[in-house]
């Protein structure tokens, strides 16, 4: 007598089991002789899945980048790792942007794209009194990008150095650095020397305080008549 067995979708006859025989086939063969009992049993097949990234230089993920095979309606999860700098910002082809992303394996090839991008960090550059100069800027920057930074002195200063959020100072000019972190730079300005110089007629007294004095300050000048 013939008996057939009909896999589901995404399954295989593993295997005809009774308590004397196996045979692996979709189709078996057999004499019936007396009462037989029968166990087919079904195993899922396996399918390609294909794990890629738009950049191996930005990230990769695990499992790692390369081709698998897994079990019919098994789940697995896919997580994209991008490397310092950069960023994942979604799947080629798909709207989601699930980090990890959990898949259910179908009856199909299929092929999983991860996209990175470099991340933008804010920078921050302000003076330390606008009275001083002008040096405001806020943006984003892209990892590794180089931008430069200059100031506008106003009248009676002068740049001096920057100094960032943790204190640390710098003269370079124009500030010019790689981009890898959020930073915060301040401009700090000093007020120019000016010479001022009392001058009284001779023999008839003095004038008093002459000297260089720091632009914009206020101090009294006093003249002393001779006795």
């Amino acid at each position: 007598h013939e008996f057939v067995a009909v896999p589901a979708t995404g399954y295989d006859v593993e295997k005809w089991s009774n308590k004397s025989n196996n045979a692996a086939a979709m189709q078996y063969d057999m004499t019936v002789d007396n009462d037989t009992d029968f166990t087919v049993t079904f195993v899922p097949k396996r399918y390609p899945v294909h794990i890629r990234v738009n950049d191996e230089t930005m990230g990769s993920g695990t499992p790692a980048i390369g081709d698998y095979e897994f079990p019919y309606d098994s789940t697995i999860s896919i997580k994209p790792e991008p490397f310092q700098g950069y960023e994942f910002y979604g799947w080629e082809g798909l709207t989601t942007i699930a980090n990890p992303l959990s898949y259910k394996v179908t009856n199909t090839d299929t092929t999983f794209k991860a996209l990175f991008r470099k991340q933008t960090y804010l920078i921050t550059v302000n003076p330390d009194d606008p009275l001083h100069g002008q040096a405001f800027t806020t943006g984003r920057y892209e990892f590794e990008s180089t931008p430069s930074f200059t100031v506008t002195e106003n009248d009676g200063y002068e740049f001096k150095y920057w100094q960032d959020e943790l204190g640390v100072t710098t003269t370079q000019y124009p500030l010019q650095f790689s981009v890898t972190e959020n930073k915060t730079y301040t401009a700090v300005f000093a007020a120019k020397k000016v010479n001022v110089h009392g001058e009284a007629t001779a023999g008839v007294g003095s004038c008093d305080p002459t000297g260089q004095k720091d632009f914009g300050t206020t101090f009294t000048l006093e003249a002393l008549p001779a006795y």
